[in-house]
């Protein structure tokens, strides 16, 4: 977790290729761009938090690769597109 650092830029899209990556907290920092498409590389991930950043852009439909998702917050963020309906697939997802 990295929550509350001041990072700038953008998420990097080989974060994502951590084989036993579970939780990413980037919340209330400066980060911008779109979630990257390796997002639904990441099978193990069970908890994204972007909330309050500069982040824009299209969500990316491969969000709903990431089947194991249980906790996802876009919130306060600049995104543009609409929510992908492959995010309806995430069966784990509760929050």
């Amino acid at each position: 977790m990295v929550a509350r650092n001041k990072i700038e830029g953008p998420m990097p899209a080989s974060l994502f290729s951590i084989q036993s990556l579970g939780t990413v907290d980037v919340s209330f920092n400066r980060m911008t761009g779109v979630i990257p498409q390796t997002v639904g590389d990441a099978s193990y991930l069970n908890s994204l938090n972007v909330e309050n950043n500069s982040m824009s852009g299209r969500l990316t439909k491969n969000i709903g690769k990431a089947s194991n998702i249980g906790y996802l917050n876009l919130g306060s963020n600049q995104f543009v597109s609409e929510i992908p309906m492959e995010l309806f697939n995430l069966q784990q997802l509760t929050i």
